[in-house]
């Protein structure tokens, strides 16, 4: 399985590398590579995950005749209470823009403290000093046969391992699961059970399959960026049925909440280029009770009353 682990570093800086690098921009991020091909699919990736939060942001707005929040059921699931509202929004939106929150952060290719997407790709480009111990962070990458991103804490690196892009599937082009000819959910769609108020999964899965995407896997490390920086809290937690039960305060600063919330939230098919999406259906079929229908939990109940 296709994993993205955390690093907690006391220093960090960038090294000098043998290898080429280039550099280019895509709004207010920084994208670092060795060729110009990985600079374009960068761009279009974050292209594409732009796009894919527009529908989110749309559902984060969404009020009735009163001015009452009125969110979908997947951010009920997700995020329990309208209290977490602002701040999700805050999120989502600076994912979208690459808006800088280190602008005083001492070390290169950043703009003002943006997010910089640095995809590495030789030793010696990128080295960390943890607990006074030197971490050549390409060697860290290329030692696991599953890393495909991290982000040292408290920097505005993101960093993408080789695997990252040689990993199949997902393909770049391929940003979620497309539905069948015959209309039928993608594979990995989470279907539901409203008795047990949780997810019925099959075999090793534990929920991740449905944001193990290229797309997602970005959006995690330039959400966790932006999280520590508001919150001083860097947490995963991977298996959904896990996320489900997490207490309505805690929700806002775990990445996968989000993850699972703009999964679900989306219609496919998505542009591969990033074109705008059709806001605010279901990833899968109506008839396979797909994750935003998901709702009625005791968590819910019980964050409502604390409100």
């Amino acid at each position: 399985m296709l994993i993205s682990l955390r690093l907690f570093l006391t220093v960090f800086f960038a090294a000098a590398a043998a290898a080429k690098q280039v550099t280019g921009r895509s709004g207010l991020y920084t994208i670092v590579g060795d060729s110009l091909k990985v600079l374009d699919d960068t761009h279009q990736l974050l292209q594409s995950l732009h796009s894919a939060l527009q529908p989110v942001l749309d559902d984060l707005k969404t009020t009735d005749e009163n001015g009452k929040p009125t969110p979908s059921a997947a951010y009920k699931l997700f995020f329990k209470s309208p209290v977490n509202i602002p701040f999700v929004t805050s999120i989502f939106i600076n994912t979208t823009t690459g808006v800088g929150v280190l602008p005083n952060y001492q070390g290169p290719f950043h703009f003002q403290g943006s997010p910089v997407i640095y995809t590495l790709s030789a030793p010696g480009q990128i080295i960390a000093h943890q607990d006074g111990v030197a971490v050549d962070m390409f060697q860290r990458c290329t030692s696991s046969s599953t890393l495909t991103a991290t982000h040292p804490t408290g920097t505005p690196y993101i960093l993408l391992c080789p695997f990252f892009w040689t990993a199949t599937p997902p393909s770049i082009y391929d940003t979620l699961p497309p539905k069948s000819t015959d209309g039928a959910a993608a594979p990995n769609c989470l279907k539901t059970n409203h008795r047990l108020n949780k997810f019925i999964l099959n075999g090793g899965d534990d929920g991740t399959s449905l944001i193990q995407y290229r797309m997602w896997i970005l959006m995690e490390e330039i959400a966790h960026y932006y999280i520590f920086q508001s919150l001083q809290t860097n947490e995963d937690v991977r298996p959904v049925n896990d996320v489900l039960k997490l207490p309505y305060k805690r929700t806002k600063a775990i990445v996968q909440s989000y993850m699972y919330y703009a999964a679900s939230e989306l219609s496919p098919p998505v542009s591969i280029w990033g074109t705008p999406l059709p806001g605010g259906g279901n990833l899968c079929s109506d008839r396979d009770r797909c994750v935003r229908e998901l709702h009625r939990s005791p968590q819910n109940s019980e964050t409502r009353r604390g409100t």
